[in-house]
């Protein structure tokens, strides 16, 4: 990436993620992902590591004035579209980086 020129330099950008868990009314993980991103579409929400985590990636802004605010308002949006697309199937978001899966 630096033999092609691929880093910026002279400005100074920041980006988020965030992870999150789908689950059922019983708080157990609702292998539901595919279905969520179909209704999304938008390729800013991604699978994290199973069916049941999705990622949303905010774009990058400059790292100066209002910028953490437009983070707080973009992420409080995009939970928003998954709790609608999850809500349709009776589902539910959680934020959390790991929903406890193991059993006995």
């Amino acid at each position: 990436m630096l033999e092609l020129g691929m880093i910026e330099s002279g400005v100074n950008r920041i980006g988020a993620e965030q992870e999150l868990q789908i689950i059922d009314d019983k708080w157990l993980p609702s292998p539901s992902i595919h279905e969520i991103l179909g209704d999304l579409n938008d390729p800013r929400y991604t699978v994290e590591i199973a069916k049941f985590n999705i990622e949303i990636n905010l774009d990058p802004v400059l790292f100066s004035g209002p910028c953490l605010s437009l983070f707080e308002d973009n992420i409080n949006r995009m939970i928003s579209e998954l709790r609608i697309s999850a809500g349709e199937r009776g589902l539910n978001i959680i934020m959390s980086g790991i929903l406890p899966t193991i059993r006995k």
